[in-house]
């Protein structure tokens, strides 16, 4: 549960929207998921992450699951500009 997003943008591949998101601070790749990405401020992984993202053929899906879950977006947005250019932002019901 979280607040949830869609984050549409051309990217070559899935593998490269992971990769560009995997150089962040507290990044994880899951290795059960190969096209998603946990985001942790705290190091430890004991609990909820902060956030989740997973490529999608549209670009990327996020879900805010609370505590940096938002300042995590702000830093994806800037990361997926720089990677690929203009992004749109959706917020999802």
């Amino acid at each position: 549960m979280g607040f949830e997003y869609k984050l549409s943008f051309q990217s070559p591949s899935g593998e490269s929207t992971i990769n560009a998101l995997s150089r962040l601070p507290g990044a994880k790749l899951l290795t059960n998921q190969v096209d998603t990405i946990e985001f942790r401020r705290d190091a430890l992984d004991s609990g909820m992450p902060d956030a989740t993202a997973s490529a999608t053929e549209y670009g990327l899906y996020f879900c805010n699951h609370g505590g940096f879950g938002r300042e995590y977006l702000g830093h994806i947005a800037a990361q997926l500009v720089d990677a690929f250019g203009t992004i749109t932002i959706e917020e999802l019901e």
